[in-house]
């Protein structure tokens, strides 16, 4: 794939002042029962080649689905078309990167897609009887995931890697019905449950057959509570919703294309503005953000990002309620923030890729 990869950017080179090709190819298995009887069975594949190009400053994109050469050569073609019908802009260069190199893929210890369906399949009965048996759930729900994605990667700056990050997981959740009224409680989390950045060893570690009755149990005890007192108050935010606290209010606002309203139509805007870098407060003077595009298991790590940075360690995001900084591409950023190695902010949180 690296070789064809080679031939299509050498092919747009001869026509632009930079070109790219990116190959991926996702394969996405997601099982679910619903009350003991199978609800979910989805196996699916996706496989595409991406070209863009970049001529007198203006970019052109075109793509094409599978690996064929001459499908792709055409994607070339397109590509380079879409540039030169824009009219040339005033840009300033690319910001500058070392040309990524190389093989990564994060570790997994059971393949996910080798392991037979069956003994998926058994375990999600086991969990989901568990969650029937003596807690008077009228719904119960147990669910699986895998996700494989391998991106190759080859530009006319030298870069040319290839990267492979893998996902598992699953959860759980019964619904009690009493008096009118409805109450879910779902492990590990809501959303489709804890999934990380790892193999089939994550699922078997989150022992659902063994949790299912506690998440029963506290799904009747859930619909029986009093009504929870309104008055001000502290209060403490258990770890799953921390995190999906931070990626909603901190990960998404600092994205630098909501930040330029490019975003508005599609999934939102933000509260931060353009001259927001190192003035805009969001929090407590003691609270500090960072994204940290390395965290194992995260679902937002890798070693490198679309357009072939390399993944770096810790970095602030938000510092002393002050954003410093936004994930965006390689275009030289507006003055004032900085340009981060991670293309999501936070990362870590094992249960937010629904939103990245």
């Amino acid at each position: 794939m690296r070789d064809l990869l080679l031939d299509l950017v050498d092919a747009a080179a001869r026509h632009s002042d930079y070109a790219e090709a990116r190959h991926v190819e996702r394969r996405l298995e997601r099982l679910a029962t619903r009350n003991g009887l199978l609800d979910q069975l989805d196996d699916t594949r996706s496989e595409g080649i991406g070209i863009r190009v970049r001529i007198g400053g203006v970019w052109g994109f075109a793509c094409s689905r599978g690996h064929d050469r001459d499908g792709a050569e055409a994607a070339v073609r397109r590509a380079v078309d879409v540039a030169r019908s824009q009219s040339a802009s005033a840009a300033g260069e690319l910001a500058p990167e070392p040309p990524a190199r190389g093989s990564w893929a994060n570790p997994v210890e059971i393949d996910p897609f080798t392991v037979a369906l069956e003994d998926k399949l058994s375990l999600l009965e086991a969990a989901d009887t568990a969650l029937r048996d003596g807690t008077g759930a009228q719904l119960t729900l147990a669910s699986y995931e895998a996700l494989r994605t391998r991106t190759t990667f080859v530009s006319s700056e030298g870069a040319a890697c290839d990267q492979t990050v893998t996902e598992c997981g699953g959860g759980l959740s019964a619904v009690v019905l009493e008096r009118g009224e409805s109450q879910v409680r779902s492990f590990p989390s809501a959303h489709g449950g804890a999934v990380a950045q790892a193999g089939y060893e994550h699922f078997l570690a989150l022992d659902l057959v063994g949790r299912a009755p506690g998440v029963g149990a506290e799904a009747q005890a859930l619909i029986r509570a009093p009504a929870c007192p309104s008055r001000r108050t502290t209060l403490i935010l258990a770890g799953d919703q921390l995190g999906l606290q931070i990626h909603e209010s901190i990960g998404h606002a600092v994205e630098l294309d909501r930040v330029l309203g490019r975003e508005t139509s599609y999934a939102g805007g933000s509260f931060v503005t353009p001259d927001a870098a190192g003035s805009l407060r969001i929090g407590s003077a003691e609270v500090g953000f960072t994204a940290d595009a390395t965290t194992p298991g995260g679902l937002g790590s890798y070693r490198w990002t679309t357009r072939a940075w390399r993944a770096s360690g810790s970095r602030s995001c938000a510092r002393a309620c002050s954003p410093v900084s936004c994930p965006h591409g390689r275009r030289r950023p507006r003055s004032g923030w900085t340009v981060p190695a991670a293309a999501h902010a936070p990362t870590g949180s094992l249960a937010s890729r629904s939103c990245a």
